[in-house]
């Protein structure tokens, strides 16, 4: 008596599934082969009674029908196989037309043998009838019933047990996003992210613009701007195309947030160095990272402000040409090389004294903290020009600011 073995049962099925495929894989394996054909059968054997044709033939040549109607471009064929398909329409045939409908929805044909298997008494198919039984953009039909979904793209997918990854589920999330809102994004994170990672720049275009044209009144998400910002780069990075399509506007909003981002996962949330700095997130040119991601600099244009991640309540405040000169050797691999001088002008120093340098100590703890805010607000407001730094009556106005 044979044993019954896991290696046994594996072997049986691999040998079923190329005998019987499941009607995604059938879809699958067609879709894989697009080049057009001509059907060998020219239906020569049938002269008067089409019928009788069609109950002459097995499982394999009514497969074979579903083929030609994708790939045979005469139009009296294409006649013919849906008479067939109508005739001997069974619940193997319904299944195999579910799947192919969502591998090639666009082609009316398609379309008209979905109609064919959901008017057939043996369909139960809520896909076949709510959908594809339809003369209308499915598409769109599909996206609705999204929104009664509670929002959720899983929810329909799994309810119509949609084949995931075929065109037509593409097509389906693809409008969603394109359409939606704040919420389509946070609760469908998940298939934006695989969308990003999956689709042409080109059909991922008008879905970014989407995004980015939100109002945002919940914070956007951190881990779809970081999936953005490794496939595209930022518009400075010329790594993509797709920037020069997009609004400066809101070119400028998507920078923000990933500097925002940038700067917590250095800094930590709750550090007095986010607090402070990211209050002039709107006003960053750039951020730039050195030494593995040890050293941060917040570029405002004309001064940066340098960091060290090991020491979380100083940082250094350098005008833009003695910033480009520390920079150099740092972005080469060296040490840096001007903060390690004597330099002590604090942000107190240049408010109560009137003292300047191209380098200043920002020393964030106590009551520094507030010397630092008020530096940083006046050194924005002020614009090109503002190096030596001298504040008038900048006294009384430190003591009346409220913070």
């Amino acid at each position: 008596m044979q044993r019954f073995t896991p290696e046994r049962l594996n072997s049986t099925m691999d040998v079923l599934r190329e005998t019987v495929l499941l009607p995604h894989e059938f879809a699958e394996r067609v879709s894989r082969n697009r080049e057009p054909e001509i059907f060998e059968d020219d239906f020569s054997r049938f002269q008067g009674s089409l019928e009788s044709y069609a109950f002459s033939l097995g499982k394999r040549e009514l497969e074979d029908c579903l083929v030609a109607l994708i790939q045979d471009d005469r139009p009296e064929m294409k006649s013919v196989i849906l008479q067939i398909l109508k005739l001997r329409m069974s619940p193997r045939l319904i299944g195999l037309i579910r799947a192919l409908t969502q591998y090639f929805y666009e082609l009316p044909e398609m379309r008209k043998a979905s109609r064919l298997a959901a008017n057939s008494r043996d369909c139960s198919d809520e896909l076949l009838h709510e959908l594809f039984d339809q003369e209308k953009d499915i598409i769109e039909a599909a996206v609705n019933l999204i929104h009664q979904n509670e929002e959720m793209v899983s929810q329909m997918i799994s309810r119509y047990s949609i084949i995931a990854g075929s065109p037509f589920s593409k097509a389906v999330i693809r409008r969603f996003f394109q359409d939606g809102n704040e919420e389509s994004f946070l609760l469908n994170e998940e298939h934006f992210l695989t969308m990003i990672d999956a689709d042409s720049e080109q059909d991922l275009l008008p879905v970014i613009i989407n995004y980015l044209t939100q109002p945002w009144v919940q914070a956007p998400s951190r881990t779809i701007n970081l999936i953005l910002l490794q496939r595209f780069g930022l518009p400075e990075d010329e790594k993509s195309w797709v920037w020069a399509d997009i609004g400066t506007d809101l070119i400028a909003k998507y920078r923000q947030w990933v500097f925002l981002d940038m700067m917590e996962d250095f800094f930590g949330l709750d550090n007095r160095k986010y607090l402070i700095y990211s209050r002039y997130y709107q006003e960053l040119k750039h951020i730039g990272l050195y030494h593995d991601d040890q050293i941060m600099v917040l570029d405002f244009g004309q001064f940066g402000i340098l960091n060290l991640k090991e020491m979380a309540e100083y940082s250094w405040l350098m005008e833009k040409s003695t910033l480009k000169m520390e920079l150099e050797p740092l972005q080469e691999g060296e040490k840096l090389r001007l903060i390690h001088r004597k330099t002590d002008i604090e942000a107190r120093d240049v408010i109560i004294e009137e003292k300047s340098s191209d380098i200043l100590v920002l020393n964030l703890t106590g009551v520094g903290k507030l010397y630092v805010a008020e530096l940083m607000g006046e050194l924005l407001r002020r614009g090109e020009e503002i190096w030596p730094v001298k504040f008038k009556h900048a006294i009384s106005r430190f003591r009346e600011k409220i913070y």
